[in-house]
């Protein structure tokens, strides 16, 4: 701030500013200087005080002696009084921080003049001078003027014992006092001198301080004035400096320097006028270049009257920019011309040269509306032949000569134009608008003083003079370019006419032949006319030969191309029978893949539980060879299942069904999986094992996370197994620009990468392909080291492109690998189609029934009650309140296995080898749990799971599913409490028996009720709640993930809409957990769902129930299923809610069918079918009367509409009966003889609900009722 106001000084005030600073200082020397000798007078008084006061001391002391020789008592008294004295200057001395403390400025000032009043000559302000020098001293606690006070008090104590001991002396005088005077006089004495001393180095200091804090005084201003003045030196010296080095840099060409000043004085003002000057030449050096750029539209501002030279600049300028113009516009001209002869050049029929010069000028021109007339009669009449803008029927299509403006410009001879038409008819039309026309011009097309035709344009613009030049120089060039056109069409038209003649005449000639005797006087003239006719003839002889030819060419082409289209046939054929054969081909192979995985894995199962059993050696009565063989027998078994599930995983992506179920992934789940999984193998080699990520590495992303895991732990596995020293490291991060990716246009930004480095074998360059391919390896000799089938890279790449991927490798023999999984962040869901033919492996064909007591009601049931049992089991040591397990597996290895294991967890076991002897044993012993195989002989066993299900004496029963396919949700979605993939270990068996334990032991079911509507969630808990349920309400997502963690439910029912979260997001939360058991999901919602989230939502969810009708009782139904109830311990009304919505036959009693149809036998038939199910059937025989009894009747749930009738057909009824708002929604079905897929289309159009051709399915009618009937 201070230098912002000295900028603002002149230069002489500033040098004022130097000369006042030095005089402050010099005054301040001088205080200096007088405040320093003042404080060292203070020293001088204190050294006459110490003085006095020894003076007094040693005049007692002599005035004692003088009292032992003479015995006087003046002399004693005397001698007395100047000790005292000399002690009370000591005292003061000695305690005068205590004094200054607890005193006044005044009373401490007298204190000091009475006591030390001599060496203070009696001056009161010596006193207050000491004073004042005193207590700076203490404030500073100065370490020497301290130790001299406290030398001083010492010698006051010691004075005043000297004084008690002459006062005793005097009262009783003996030799032992003398001799106790003697020694403190002479102890005294050395105090004396101490003080002296400490005085006297007081003194010293305070000499030697002062002279130095003069010096600092005097050099500190000095270097203040210094400093002042050097910054104002600077100030001033400086900017002149800048400003001659700038005006040195302007002579030198650089005229953009600037110089930056805040001083305002006279060096300021110079400055502006240097900035100024600098700007004035920059603006002419910038006007210069633009100049010399083509701008010519660039001025420069005149600075006053007198500025010549921006003024001669802009007079340069103004006739640089005219002659461009000028230059610009016979450019404009001379390239509009040539354009418009590029656009007419050829052989064009006059409405296509008209319609291009139209349009050429219109967009040329700017112009919005244009017509064109040529003259076609030789001046009777101006025909239209090209429009451009106008509306249909806005123009006429011709003009005579005189009139209107056209006519007139055809007479004349002379172009109109017209400025602003009021009133007219010429508009500038489009969708939205109408504009009026600014300006018309007509021109004439005349070309050797003839007039061919007439432009007419309109703009909503002004007419520039450009324009009009632009049309008086391609006026000549349109007309002749017309009179060409036109010539070329007279000679078409002559030509034809020629053609036409030379036809006649030949036709003729055979007349005249015959009648050439009567016509002899014509011979002459006929035969000069047959001699132009044949040079006419030979003219067009000469173009139908070319004519032929470019047939004959045609021709074959044509042939040549039919030839190809025919090769081209075949071979589509061709194809087509190779992809049926690769079809079939791929149904046998798919067959046989599930078989031999069935096949191999059954007995497999048994294999590895038998020997695993047989290594732990529980009865310890096997010996360690027996040991190690069965350990060895495990291992391989455990070899040939890896290398099974390794076939059928490439089988499965080579046809197409290995599926692909895309979720939110996190990392840092992921690289935990990972560690957990290779941590301890790494360390057995002695390897190091790390997972990190990179900056820029993706937190979450979408992708499969099993088959991301199955291409990490291949690598890994790999890298492990190929490195003996060093590590391996996995690494995320984001995907480096200068990578090469097979995969073109992609955003990298859009993918990450996840490489797997190790420090292994490497592979050789030459290998790094062929390892990529199934049953390649590096080391494929037969001596190779590492053993391996070759398929895990294969399986890897293959699996990296079903997500949208793929792998790359940089690796160097002997130093170690790099395989890099480029992946998409965000892995779009793409649907598996399953081929038509293709044979859907996973539910084999049973015999069709839905509950267990069907089937008992069947023929077969006999056939199979008669069947012996299939291994021997409890069945016929059965008790009552023993556990019953029913054991449904075809393989009796496996099935004696379960047995075994059953009895010892206490179970009671019967084993059923077919799906059809489960339900029958079910049904006679209704066991507590029940372990079912999927792929069993006949009746699948989804089959069996549905019939179960379905079955209210058996709904409540936990299944667990243990098979050798693979783990999928529509078991879970089924009602299966588990699934088990075979061959099973050990853990996983114990697993399962201890889930059926939990399930069987579990009288009192929980449930997670997520919903955050008070109501709603009190009744819901209403609808569920019972004695065998325990409830547990939450209203957040939060709430949900904290219960499901601390607690296990059995069930739990989520409402979409949450207030944190939405219930889609808590369900992939939970997902991504680890180490917590997710229990079956029923979502309960309002939310009408899309497509894509109803099928995101099932990956989740085992029931979607959206509220609505029998929403309730869906729910009601649902949990029962999941938490496994029993239905007959239900109250009576919930058992009735839950029979009814398995009564299929239920939603068809007691509803009314209007049936519209004209043919009394299909009426016959369907009411006889309808009124056997239990519904109201009212008939009809056209649309009109339907309608009648629709109205009659208000109680209708369904309309059956025939297509074809008299008075009214049914598409006209269904139309009348959808006019009526209380009839919006009632279901109509079109029952019609034709089955094309257009009537279909009309039947919806018309405001059907559904269709079916005649003759009429009655399981499909039935089954469509059903639905339309539920709705």
């Amino acid at each position: 701030m201070v230098t912002r106001i000295i900028n603002k000084l002149p230069i002489r005030s500033k040098l004022y500013v130097v000369t006042t600073i030095t005089m402050l200082n010099l005054l301040l020397i001088a205080w200096g200087v007088n405040y320093f000798f003042s404080t060292y007078r203070v020293l001088i008084i204190l050294s006459n005080a110490e003085r006095i006061h020894m003076n007094y001391f040693q005049q007692g002391v002599i005035g004692f002696q003088k009292f032992k020789t003479n015995q006087h008592k003046a002399t004693a008294e005397l001698s007395m009084q100047m000790i005292e004295r000399a002690n009370n200057m000591a005292f003061v001395f000695g305690r005068i921080d205590s004094i200054a403390a607890n005193s006044s400025n005044e009373a401490f000032e007298a204190l000091l003049l009475k006591v030390l009043y001599e060496s203070l000559e009696n001056d009161p302000r010596n006193a207050r001078l000491l004073a004042n020098r005193c207590k700076l001293f203490l404030s500073i606690k100065d370490k020497r003027f301290l130790e001299t006070v406290e030398t001083s008090y010492r010698g006051y104590r010691k004075g005043s014992a000297v004084l008690e001991t002459i006062d005793n002396y005097f009262a009783s005088p003996s030799p032992e006092a003398e001799e106790k005077l003697q020694r403190q006089l002479d102890d005294i004495q050395k105090e004396y001198e101490v003080f002296a001393e400490s005085l006297t180095g007081l003194g010293n200091y305070g000499q030697y301080l002062l002279i130095w804090m003069l010096v600092i005084l005097i050099s500190v201003s000095g270097l203040i004035i210094l400093l002042v003045s050097f910054r104002l030196s600077n100030m001033i010296t400086k900017p002149i400096i800048n400003i001659a080095s700038k005006f040195e840099l302007m002579s030198k060409g650089h005229t953009e320097e600037q110089i930056e000043t805040k001083s305002q004085d006279e060096i300021g003002r110079l400055v502006d006028s240097f900035n100024k000057l600098s700007v004035s030449v920059s603006e002419i050096i910038g006007y210069a270049k633009k100049v010399a750029e083509g701008d010519y539209s660039a001025m420069i501002e005149a600075r006053s009257d007198k500025d010549e030279l921006a003024f001669a600049l802009n007079r340069t300028t103004a006739f640089l920019l005219k002659t461009e113009q000028e230059q610009a516009h016979f450019d404009w001209l001379k390239n509009g011309k040539n354009l418009l002869n590029e656009h007419i050049r050829g052989e064009n029929s006059l409405e296509d040269l008209s319609e291009k010069i139209l349009h050429f000028l219109a967009k040329y021109l700017n112009m919005q509306l244009g017509a064109m007339y040529v003259n076609l009669i030789d001046g009777q009449f101006l025909h239209l032949t090209a429009t451009y803008g106008a509306a249909k029927g806005q123009l006429k299509d011709g003009y005579s000569p005189g009139e209107s403006l056209v006519g007139q410009v055809f007479n004349n001879m002379q172009p109109i134009i017209v400025e602003q038409p009021e009133g007219g008819t010429y508009f500038v039309s489009s969708a939205l608008q109408k504009t009026p026309a600014k300006a018309l011009m007509l021109f004439p097309l005349v070309f050797d003083k003839q007039v061919f035709g007439v432009i007419e344009m309109a703009t909503v613009s002004q007419l520039t003079t450009g324009i009009i030049a632009f049309m008086n120089e391609v006026n000549e060039s349109i007309a002749v370019s017309v009179r060409t056109s036109l010539s070329r069409m007279k000679l078409s038209e002559l030509l034809s006419t020629t053609q036409q003649q030379a036809e006649e005449l030949q036709t003729q000639q055979e007349e005249l032949r015959v009648a050439n005797e009567e016509l002899e006087e014509q011979t002459v003239a006929l035969k000069l006319n047959e001699k132009r006719l044949q040079e006419q003839q030979e003219e067009l002889k000469v173009t139908n030969e070319e004519l032929e030819e470019r047939t004959q060419d045609l021709e074959m082409q044509k042939k040549a191309i039919s030839e190809k289209n025919l090769e081209l046939e075949n071979a589509r054929k061709a194809l087509e029978f190779k992809a049926s054969q690769l079809e079939v081909t791929s149904k046998y192979k798919s067959e046989f893949l599930a078989n031999m995985s069935h096949e191999l894995r059954t007995p497999l199962n048994s294999l590895l539980i038998l020997s695993r059993d047989l290594s732990e050696n529980k009865k310890n009565n096997l010996t360690p060879d027996q040991i190690e063989a069965s350990r060895i027998i495990y291992n391989s078994g455990n070899d040939l299942l890896n290398l099974i599930n390794e076939i059928l995983d490439l089988a499965k992506i080579e046809s197409g069904k290995m599926t692909i179920n895309p979720e939110a992934i996190s990392w840092k789940g992921i690289s935990g999986q990972l560690k957990d999984s290779f941590q301890h193998m790494a360390g057995q080699k002695q390897l190091s094992f790390d997972v990190s990520a990179l900056p820029g590495a993706p937190e979450k992303f979408v992708s499969d996370k099993l088959r991301l895991l199955q291409i990490i732990k291949n690598l890994v596995s790999n890298a492990i197994k190929f490195t003996h020293n060093g590590g391996i490291t996995i690494t995320i991060g984001p995907v480096a620009k200068s990578a090469s990716l097979r995969q073109n246009n992609i955003d990298k930004n859009d993918f990450f990468a996840i490489a797997v480095t190790d420090t292994g074998i490497g592979i050789a360059p030459e290998k790094q392909l062929e390892i990529f391919e199934a049953f390649h390896q590096a080391d494929g000799s037969i001596s190779r080291k590492y053993g391996g089938t070759g398929l895990g890279l294969s399986i890897t790449r293959e699996l990296s492109k079903l997500l949208g991927g793929e792998i790359t490798l940089s690796s160097v023999p002997g130093e170690g690998s790099v395989f890099t999984l480029v992946l998409p962040k965000k892995l779009s869901e793409k649907p598996q189609n399953l081929p038509k033919n293709e044979l859907k492996i996973d539910e084999p064909i049973g015999i069709p029934f839905k509950t267990t007591q069907d089937f008992i009601e069947t023929k077969e049931f006999e056939q199979f009650d008669r069947e012996p049992v299939f291994i021997s089991d409890d069945r016929d040591n059965l008790a009552s309140g023993d556990k019953v397990l029913l054991i449904v597996e075809d393989d009796r290895n496996f099935a004696s296995i379960l047995l075994l294991q059953g009895r010892e967890r206490g179970f009671k076991c019967i084993v059923a080898g077919t799906g059809e002897h489960a339900l029958l044993a079910t049904d006679k012993v209704l066991p507590d749990a029940i372990i079912l195989d999927i792929k069993l002989p006949g009746m699948s066993g989804y089959k069996v799971l549905d019939a179960l299900k379905e079955d209210q004496r058996t709904r409540h029963i936990p299944v667990h599913i243990m098979s050798a396919m693979e783990e999928s949700l529509e078991a879970f979605q089924k009602g299966a409490i588990g699934f088990v993939t075979k061959p099973a270990s050990q853990e996983k068996l114990d697993m399962a028996f201890t889930r059926i334990s939990t399930f069987v032991n579990k009288n009192i079911k929980d449930l997670l009720l997520v919903e955050d509507n008070d109501e709603m969630r009190s009744l819901i808990t209403k609808i569920i709640g019972g004695k065998d349920v325990n409830v547990c309400e939450v209203t957040t997502g939060k709430l949900a993930i904290e219960q499901i963690s601390e607690r296990q439910f059995d069930c739990m029912v989520l409402d979409l809409g949450l207030p944190d979260m939405s219930g889609l997001e808590l369900l992939r939360k939970l997902n991504e957990l680890e180490n917590i058991n997710i229990p079956p999901v029923i979502i309960y919602t309002a939310k009408e769902l899309s497509r894509e989230e109803d099928h995101e939502l099932r990956k989740y969810a085992s029931s979607i129930i959206i509220k609505g009708v029998k929403s309730d009782e869906r729910l009601l139904d649902e949990t029962a299923l999941f938490l496994h109830r029993v239905v007959g311990n239900l109250p009576q009304g919930k058992q009735n809610i839950i029979a009814t919505l398995h009564d299929k036959e239920a939603v068809f009693r007691n509803k009314t069918i209007l049936l519209i149809d004209d043919d009394m036998r299909n009426v016959f038939a369907l009411t006889k079918i309808l009124e056997e199910h239990g519904m109201l059937v009212i008939e009809a025989e056209n649309g009109k009367i339907g309608i009648q009894k629709l109205m009659a009747n208000k109680q209708v749930d369904l309309v059956l509409m025939d297509i074809m009738m008299p008075e009214m057909d049914g598409y006209t009824a269904i139309r009348e009966i959808r006019k009526h708002a209380n009839w919006k929604k009632l279901p109509i079905i079109t029952l019609t003889a034709k089955a094309m897929k257009e009537d279909k289309e009309k039947s919806i159009q018309a405001g059907a609900n559904d269709y079916l051709s005649k003759p009429v399915d009655v399981a499909k009618l039935l089954s469509m009722l059903r639905v339309w009937l539920y709705k």
